[in-house]
């Protein structure tokens, strides 16, 4: 006996293969994603099973169909597709040969996931066989009957679809019993589905660019999978009912189930549901120069609109500006962030989708911006060496010299000045520091800026050193410099610069210093890490080297004269320049002294190398011995001359003192103010010379020798 299987599978829409470039896909119009109808094995779960069909011989003489009682039957004819309320009429035409005294009918009927329910019942509502094939007591089921109980008999049932929520798989079988054998017919299948049926779809309202979603619809039925229907796409592409984003863009689908009429009566079903939107967006990768700014974007197709926008860069929120977001200059730190978007989808005023995310990438690629100052340092002051005042600056990107089209800036022009060619001059002053360059320049139409630093330097005057003691000299330094220096000497009097051995670091200490190293200079040459060994030269410095304690520096020689020229003997023997008048404001003065030849003689400087010397006492006082010519004095009984030694105190007052040339002691003045850095204290000290009457003058030249000397208490130094 030939065996029927009764699982069938009917595909009802054709398989449309989606075709298009890499990229945005349009699909044209209504293009369909089939659908599938199936029916399930558990459709027949709880049914009796099918008894091979008997055209000749006892037996159902073909499957159960909604066609005829006879002839082919094809799979389709063996399902109906019905809405709850409509009926259908199932033939299961039957032969009997055997003859046998009783016959029983049972017809079985299935809904869904239900168990079976059977017609007839016995009283006591079990399953049951009736002799009267036109009795049935099943909901749903009315049979029809015509023959003898032989061949040829005509069995029919009219089935009646029930009410159901959704679609649902309904199982009618017929059973007949001869004697003790059962006979079961194949099961007829029927889908219902409810009056005015609408599939609902579940789908993402938006997907990101290189993402994938599943389209489905509910509620579920086993077996039965609608199809859609495209109506446009761009930015993606439909691979059965999957969807893939691809670029910014969008969809409109609709999700669409179309079924066959019956022969008899039944119309062919279709359903359909209201239009949906899939919105494709993207946030492009971003690829820029360090420095420059870059700008990420939300964009998409469709309706739909985003809202509660929030951006991040690697984790951390940013600001932006709704759908866009910029990083006004980036950093090559920022190579590779991830830059993500999360935002909510609105479709005709309604949120539909919160939380979606997208991210981007950030590139950014060094600039090789170069700004180089050769050398990195220079010297202020009017006394540094022509050329180490000066440094040139180069601008390059990407390993271009743009020099010649940047513009140039400094931060502190007290430091040091640039001009337009990228030259930086030292101030003339004493000012040091760091000073930061700045070069600007338009390269390939985008603005390009660089920083660079250099050192402006200078030796610090060392002051006064005394003998014995050391003296430490410091040269610039830069954080990170490969300078190299050596330092160098060059003796009181002399013009010759010599290295000093073994003194190549930033920090030189002279040896013990003696009166020799008074007056000597010394200099650094530091050489830069350039290729090509630049070499600045720092300004010289001069090493003051005092005694200890309190000291004269220098004492003025004085030479007189008269207003018209050198004194005469007649005049020295009259007494003429006798000193008789002593006020400033007499315009005579001049006639009773002799007046001091040389107006610019060497001031008194003095020295006071220990703590705090503007506050130690002291005392200046001088003594002036016997003017003598040719070993013989003015007059025998001597202090013939005597000095008027006069100074300003440093208020405008001018104060004066008499030394006869007696070899007395005559105090001048007290602590004339010592400089507390130095050390040191100077003043102009003038003088006029009287000579009384003198007996025993005779030509040539009178001397006299004064005695300075500079105390501090008690004790002369």
């Amino acid at each position: 006996m030939k065996k029927l299987i009764a699982r069938l599978s009917v595909i009802i829409a054709a398989v449309v293969m989606l075709v298009g470039s890499t990229g945005a896909l349009n699909v044209a119009a209504a293009t369909k994603i089939p659908q599938t109808v199936t029916v399930p094995s558990s459709a027949d779960a709880g049914m009796g099973k099918p008894t091979g069909l008997a055209t000749i011989g006892t037996g159902y003489k073909v499957p159960a169909n909604w066609k005829s009682q006879s002839g082919s039957i094809t799979d389709e004819q063996r399902v109906a597709y019905v809405t709850s309320g409509q009926s259908i009429i199932v033939y299961t035409p039957f032969n009997n040969f055997l003859g046998a005294s009783y016959l029983g009918y049972q017809s079985v009927l299935k809904v869904g996931s239900a168990a079976p329910t059977y017609g007839p019942h016995t009283t006591s509502g079990q399953p049951d066989y009736s002799a009267d094939p036109n009795s049935s007591d099943q909901t749903n089921v009315v049979p029809s009957y015509s023959g003898s109980g032989h061949a040829n008999d005509t069995l029919s049932y009219v089935i009646s679809a029930p009410t159901v929520m959704q679609p649902t798989w309904v199982s009618f079988q017929s059973s007949i019993r001869i004697g003790s054998t059962l006979y079961y017919s194949t099961v007829f299948h029927m889908l219902v589905f409810p009056n005015n049926w609408v599939p609902t779809v579940n789908a993402p309202a938006a997907i990101f660019a290189g993402n994938s979603a599943s389209v489905t619809t509910t509620p579920t039925t086993d077996g039965v999978t609608p199809g859609f229907s495209i109506d446009d796409i761009t930015g993606g592409s439909w691979t059965g009912n999957t969807v893939k984003a691809t670029d910014a863009g969008a969809t409109h689908f609709e999700a669409t189930l179309d079924l066959p009429a019956t022969a008899l009566g039944t119309p062919a079903l279709s359903f359909k549901s209201p239009q949906q939107q899939i919105t494709f967006f993207n946030i492009n990768n971003q690829q820029v120069d360090e420095g420059d700014p870059a700008n990420f974007a939300i964009t998409s197709g469709g309706s739909s609109t985003f809202t509660n926008v929030h951006w991040y860069v690697n984790g951390a929120e940013v600001t932006g500006d709704g759908t866009k977001m910029t990083i006004p200059k980036t950093t090559t730190a920022m190579n590779n962030a991830t830059v993500k978007a999360t935002f909510d989808v609105t479709q005709n005023g309604q949120v539909v989708q919160t939380g979606v995310s997208g991210t981007a990438n950030l590139q950014v690629s060094p600039t090789n911006i170069a700004l180089t100052a050769n050398p990195s340092l220079i010297f202020a002051g009017s006394d540094v060496p022509a050329g180490s005042n000066q440094s040139a600056v180069k601008m390059t990107v990407q390993n271009q010299d743009v020099t010649n089209q940047a513009t140039w800036a400094i931060d502190d022009k007290n430091l040091a000045t640039i001009d337009s060619t990228g030259k930086v001059t030292a101030n003339t002053g004493t000012s040091t520091g760091t000073a930061s360059i700045t070069g600007s320049a338009t390269v390939s139409g985008k603005a390009k800026t660089g920083i660079t630093q250099i050192v402006v330097g200078r030796l610090a005057d060392p002051g006064v050193a005394t003998i014995g003691s050391t003296t430490t000299l410091n040269a610039p330094t830069a954080t990170g410099s490969k300078w190299t220096y050596q330092w160098q000497r060059m003796a009181k009097g002399s013009t010759t610069w010599s290295n000093i051995q073994n003194a190549n670091q930033a920090t030189f200490t002279t040896p013990a210093l003696t009166s020799d190293d008074d007056g000597a200079q010394y200099r650094v040459q530091v050489t830069m890490a350039d290729t090509a060994k630049t070499v600045v030269t720092s300004n010289p410095v001069t090493l003051n080297v005092r005694a200890a304690g309190l000291s004269l520096l220098s004492v003025p020689d004085f030479q007189f004269k008269t207003m018209s020229g050198d004194a005469n003997v007649g005049q020295l023997l009259k007494g003429q320049f006798d000193g008789s008048i002593t006020d400033f404001n007499d315009r005579n003065l001049p006639t009773k002294w002799l007046i001091q030849g040389n107006p610019n003689a060497t001031p008194v400087v003095m020295s006071n190398q220990q703590a705090n010397p503007d506050q130690t006492n002291m005392q200046l006082s001088v003594a002036v011995a016997p003017f003598l010519n040719n070993g013989k004095p003015l007059s025998n009984a001597g202090s013939t001359a005597k000095m008027m030694l006069y100074w300003d105190d440093g208020t405008g007052t001018m104060v004066q003192k008499y030394a006869p040339d007696d070899n007395s002691q005559v105090n001048l003045y007290g602590n004339p103010g010592f400089d507390p850095l130095t050390g040191e204290a100077s003043r102009k000290v003038s003088a006029l010379l009287s000579i009384g009457p003198s007996p025993q003058a005779q030509p040539g030249t009178y001397t006299s020798q004064m005695t300075w000397t500079l105390t501090a208490g008690p004790t002369p130094q």
